[in-house]
Parts: C-alpha cells; structure tokens; sequence
C-alpha cells in the first residue's frame, strides 16, 4: 500500500504541471475566466467595423492621442472622441454576446441594446426601447450587464488586454 501511494504521488508530481499553467493567477478559474474573456474581446473586435476598430485599438492599445487622430482623419477632436464612444458602445454590446454566447432573436434587438450599451437616451425613445425589453427577455436579461461598466455583471473588460485581443484578432 505504501510503494503503491508513493508511485501514484511520483506520477502526480511529474504530471501536475500539465494540469494548470501557473502564472500567478488564483488558480485554474481564473485562468479560464481570463482565456473566455481574451476569446470574446477576439470575437467582439472582429465584429466590429475594420475603421472603428483600428481607430479604438490605435487610440486604446498605442496610446495616440485624439489631436494626432483627428488630424489623420482630417475632423475635430470632437468627432474622433464621439466616434471613439461609438466603438466602445459596440465593442460592449459584442463582448457581453460573445461571453455569454448569445444569438438575438429579432432584428429589433442590436440597436435597442446598442442604444443601451451607448446611453443614447433620445435613440431609446424613438426604438421604445423600454417596451422592448419588456417583451424581450434575452434583451431584458441583457441589458444590465451592457449599462452597467462593472466587469463583475457585465463580464466586461476596459481594453487593458487590448494587445493580447489585437494579436488574437490578427491571428483570425
């Protein structure tokens, strides 16, 4: 019983680090909670418009600031910061469905959850968006996560991965 507990301990030694690649998380949940959400930021990059996304990861993952972009584009600060809100409201929107692996049901869905996801009040009244939501109950169960700016309910990371998602979406 002994020589038997002592090779199975062996064993288990020589083949634990296959098990989890430590680096310096908590453990192995959170190293899966990190690889979903780097996955979904790949999957919510690459369904945004190319423009958007290379202007938001030009802004967000190089740091260049808005002057530099608005003169390239030849527009305002003005005009690039709006457009940089856009972007972010969408690539919100396309996390949250990528993390939660969502497929919405009516074509009404996107731009009510996008006019959510903006904080767009005026779009809202015009697409009753409170009306939707109150039939909808993918969109119902979906838009605290998108207005709400805490990782926690939204699943939602600010870009710090950024490099790590323009990488991953270079790889697709």
């Amino acid at each position: 019983l002994l020589v038997s507990h002592a090779r199975g301990e062996s064993v288990h030694g020589r083949h634990a680090h296959r098990l989890v690649d430590y680096v310096g998380l908590d453990g192995p949940e959170q190293l899966t909670l990190q690889q979903e959400e780097t996955d979904a930021l790949a999957i919510a990059l690459d369904r945004l418009d190319e423009a958007d996304r290379d202007l938001l990861l030009r802004h967000e993952d190089e740091g260049i600031d808005l002057a530099t972009l608005a003169a390239e584009l030849a527009t305002t600060q003005g005009a690039v910061a709006m457009r940089l809100a856009r972007s972010r409201a969408a690539l919100r929107l396309e996390f949250v469905l990528a993390f939660r692996h969502v497929d919405l049901p009516l074509g009404a869905c996107r731009p009510v959850l996008l006019a959510l996801s903006a904080g767009d009040r005026r779009r809202q009244h015009r697409l009753h968006a409170q009306r939707h939501l109150a039939t909808c109950t993918t969109c119902a169960a979906l838009a605290h996560p998108i207005t709400e700016r805490d990782r926690r309910t939204a699943g939602w990371i600010p870009l710090p991965l950024a490099g790590v998602a323009r990488r991953l979406w270079q790889k697709i």
